[in-house]
């Protein structure tokens, strides 16, 4: 598949952007070049340092695992991927694309299948794709571990940290010319999940989003993309050293005591703790090649039931070309709608009512879910520059610099033992590579 497509794409475009582009469109749309088995491939030998402490542990998503306090590590951005696609004719194409990467111990062997689809393609500008996909949610849909295919050593983790890979479902896309622009509208229906951790010490959390459904519109003009998706989904959670329906029982339980204050702080509380729950995503991301300039910005939005993932994403890149070598910059954020709560103060409140000993037991629920609230929170911000230098056409040499900001009680992409907040340096180097 990229062995097809690399060449014409580079000599039209001159930026790795474009490239990126055209790597995308020939996964995702399946292009007819005859019957026959194709097999291709990507990877990445990563490495990368910081100086956080030894209470956070620096992630590129919460798929990744929370117990190294090692300054370099070389498991965060190394990863090998393999892809098998069989025509069988002009209609019908069959996809099988393996992953392999640093991931939870516990997470089922089964998610390193990244796509098993069937394609179908009545005529030119219609697709129906059956199977596990890539859902339509971002930009980097079809190519978010194709390194070899943006400037940057990884993905934005403030956009893309939290965001779940796989679609179990289908999707049908339609595409059409409108003057000098291209329109392509993409629906989705399905299911997804992940496996995560929060904070180091309390095991991983297997997250089910049920009943998703969304769509995408695109449009192409001149050097501009411009890609909106709106999608809605139930989610429910279990697994944790530490149950959140334990500590949503006893928040419920301490709501209904006659202490108003108490019982209404608890009332909070328990609103925001992570929880099945139906939340809706909205992002739209714009792209603009021009030259050897290149410039792609996403903004994402969630709103949630239980108010645990509420709040917003952010990044812009620039990127500059000059013959091999390509300079960049990144501003990446993410802001949850609701600040960080404090350790609620109960024990005075409820002894008297309670007794001294449940009183207790009562402040450590607090205390618990108070943890249990913070440690999920995700506020941080990044600077990042680099320099991307493509050796050849199907390998590129990465450094990278980033300045993060996290927020008190705003690590919840690091699976922080601590709430206090951090400023740490990365340099990361990274080989991308196709076959």
């Amino acid at each position: 598949m990229f062995r097809l497509h690399l060449r014409p794409v580079r000599a039209a475009c001159a930026t790795a952007l474009c490239l990126a582009l055209g790597l995308a469109q020939a996964a995702s749309e399946g292009v007819a070049t005859g019957t026959g088995l194709r097999l291709s491939g990507f990877g990445t030998l990563g490495w990368v340092g910081n100086d956080a402490a030894d209470s956070h542990t620096f992630r590129s998503g919460r798929t990744q695992g929370t117990d190294s306090t090692r300054e370099w590590r070389a498991d965060v951005d190394t990863r090998l991927g393999l892809q098998a696609n069989l025509r069988t004719s002009q209609q019908w194409e069959f996809v099988v694309q393996g992953l392999l990467r640093s991931r939870l111990p516990e997470t089922p062997a089964a998610d390193s299948l990244q796509w098993a689809f069937a394609s179908y393609e009545p005529r030119p500008d219609l697709r129906l794709r059956a199977g596990r996909l890539s859902p339509d949610l971002y930009l980097l849909a079809d190519y978010r571990h194709v390194g070899f295919a943006y400037p940057w050593v990884r993905p934005m983790p403030e956009f893309y940290g939290w965001i779940p890979e796989v679609l179990d479902g289908v999707d049908l896309r339609h595409g059409w010319m409108q003057g000098a622009g291209r329109w392509q509208l993409t629906v989705f229906a399905g299911r997804m999940h992940e496996t995560m951790a929060f904070a180091r010490g309390q095991g991983s959390i297997h997250v089910d989003f049920d009943h998703v459904l969304g769509a995408t519109l695109q449009h192409e003009h001149g050097p501009w993309l411009l890609k909106g998706t709106l999608s809605r989904a139930s989610a429910r959670s279990s697994g944790g050293d530490a149950p959140m329906s334990t500590i949503a029982a006893g928040l419920d339980g301490i709501g209904q005591l006659p202490v108003a204050a108490v019982a209404a702080e608890a009332r909070q509380l328990r609103g925001r703790l992570p929880s099945a729950d139906k939340g809706t995503y909205g992002a739209l991301g714009l792209v603009w090649t021009q030259g050897a300039w290149q410039w792609q910005s996403e903004f994402a939005m969630v709103q949630s039931e239980s108010h645990a993932v509420d709040g917003h994403s952010a990044y812009t890149g620039l990127a500059w070309r000059h013959g091999d070598a390509t300079l960049f910059g990144v501003l990446s954020h993410v802001r949850p709608r609701h600040g960080a709560v404090g350790t609620p103060d109960w024990t005075a409140a409820l002894a008297p009512v309670l007794g001294a000993a449940q009183a207790a037991q009562a402040q450590a629920l607090g205390t618990g879910a108070m943890y249990a609230i913070n440690m999920s929170r995700i506020e941080q911000n990044t600077l990042s520059a680099g320099l991307r230098w493509d050796l050849d056409d199907r390998v590129a040499l990465k450094l990278q610099w980033d300045r993060v900001r996290v927020a008190r009680a705003g690590a919840g992409l690091w699976g922080a033992t601590s709430l206090e907040p951090q400023q740490v340096n990365l340099v990361s180097a990274a080989l991308d590579f196709i076959f």
